[in-house]
């Protein structure tokens, strides 16, 4: 039996060498075929390792790719089972030199490694660049979004912490020219509190993002005060006395009311607002006094004003004058010293009124009772029309003076009689004391009755306030 196994092999061993390779070349044309070898690849990221090295020492760094092509050879019933988890790809830190190049290491899973052969990657470097870390402090500023309750404002917000400080690449931190939250108050009437989204803004103020190798120190809370508004009065007190013969006829206030808030319980204590004294001061003056005032910097501690503007006061002067008297029952009137070119001046001494003119002299003897007769008639007459009236003071000033009063229109009529102009004369002769003295301004309402009077006039002008 083992003879006959040994000559199997003895006899015709060429044909049966040729038989073996034919054989096995038909299994690999039926593997390819059936099974092929095919080329596959991945994308995966890299990694990087020992970063905080340099992180550490004050470098930011950046990598000019961070994925890598990773291709290999699987057949094709098998490539099913490959996943771009079974790679891994990265970089070494400490690899880095000065010519930044730092070569990339891939590898993968022992469960596929007898699935996979003729692994591949693209690239086989990456370049590394590297910057100065910086660290830089801003102030946080708000921006209120929406309105308010009707009747309330917002106060000024508060922040916690009210600065924050950046720490990232300086390319990345030179983008950035101030931060800031943004607060909704729509329809606000209390307090708003909360953490604030934090939003960087570039020099353009736009807002702008950052990447993620930047940090805040931080988060920013926020608390935003909303009180109710009021409107209240101005009042300045004025200082010093005008020029004599002037009076302060008034102070006015440009607002009358200005809108201001502050706490309940501050709000409510006032209505009216009180300038300190000292600042509208009107010594010797005969004009108008104007000032400009910011009365942000007067008012009361705990009230703030809700649109900040200057306050323009005006003390009103005006010249002073006496009402004489008689003159209580005289209609309202504007008071005023007409210029002597208009109205000319009447002039009457003690010393002259008896011996006013040669011709005055001898009329008076002779009718003296028939004028006091026809003055008697000629007042009931002008009291009845209520044209024109005629006074004559029996006082002097210090210079002699007389004043008429005259009290009518311009025209005279009855019906329009209330301007009172009061004439200042200085005594000079008794020629000047004459029938113009007593010229109504009234015209026609009064001609009558001057003319059945006019004997009477002259010796009311002669008689003088001496009588």
């Amino acid at each position: 039996m083992l003879k006959h196994i040994i000559n199997i092999f003895r006899v015709n061993i060429g044909l049966k060498l040729i038989s073996i390779c034919i054989a096995f070349i038909l299994w690999l044309v039926v593997v390819n075929v059936s099974n092929p070898e095919v080329t596959e690849s991945v994308t995966i990221d890299i990694d990087v390792n020992y970063g905080d090295e340099m992180t550490n020492a004050g470098k930011s760094f950046t990598l000019d790719s961070r994925t890598v092509r990773v291709s290999y050879r699987v057949r094709t019933s098998q490539r099913s089972q490959i996943h771009p988890a079974n790679f891994d790809a990265y970089v070494d830190m400490r690899d880095y030199s000065v010519t930044g190049a730092v070569p990339i290491y891939v590898t993968y899973d022992s469960s596929v490694s007898n699935l996979i052969s003729g692994v591949t990657q693209q690239p086989m470097v990456v370049h590394v660049t590297t910057e100065d870390m910086q660290e830089k402090q801003f102030n946080v500023s708000t921006r209120l979004s929406g309105s308010t309750a009707e009747g309330y404002v917002t106060g000024t917000p508060v922040l916690t912490p009210s600065t924050v400080s950046l720490y990232g690449p300086e390319s990345e931190i030179g983008k950035v020219s101030r931060v800031g939250i943004v607060i909704d108050v729509e329809g606000a009437e209390s307090t708003q509190t909360g953490t604030g989204r934090i939003q960087y803004f570039d020099a353009n103020d736009n807002v702008i993002a950052l990447g993620d190798k930047v940090t805040i120190s931080s988060e920013v809370q926020y608390t935003v005060p909303v009180y109710k508004t009021k409107s209240v009065s101005v009042n300045i007190p004025t200082t010093g006395q005008p020029a004599s013969g002037y009076t302060l006829t008034g102070v006015e206030s440009e607002p009358r009311f200005v809108q201001v808030y502050g706490e309940d319980a501050v709000l409510n204590r006032y209505n009216t607002i009180y300038l300190p004294e000292g600042l509208l001061d009107i010594s010797g003056v005969n004009t108008n006094v104007t000032i400009s005032l910011a009365l942000q910097n007067y008012l009361p501690e705990g009230l703030y004003m809700v649109q900040s503007s200057d306050v323009t006061v005006v003390a009103r002067i005006a010249r002073q004058t006496d009402l004489m008297p008689g003159m209580a029952n005289l209609p309202a009137a504007t008071i005023q010293a007409p210029p002597a070119q208009q109205h000319p001046e009447t002039t009457a001494a003690p010393a002259e009124t008896t011996a006013h003119s040669e011709e005055s002299a001898e009329h008076t003897e002779s009718t003296e009772a028939a004028g006091e007769t026809e003055i008697a008639a000629h007042e009931e007459t002008t009291a009845h029309s209520g044209d024109t009236v005629h006074e004559t003071a029996g006082s002097e000033n210090s210079e002699g003076t007389e004043t008429v009063v005259h009290s009518g229109s311009a025209e005279g009529s009855a019906e329009s009689g209330s301007d009172v102009v009061i004439h200042y004369g200085t005594g000079t002769d008794g020629g000047s004391s004459d029938g113009t003295a007593h010229e109504a301004s009234g015209g026609e309402g009064a001609e009558g009755s001057a003319g059945e009077a006019a004997e009477g006039n002259e010796a009311a002008a002669a008689a003088g306030p001496g009588e």
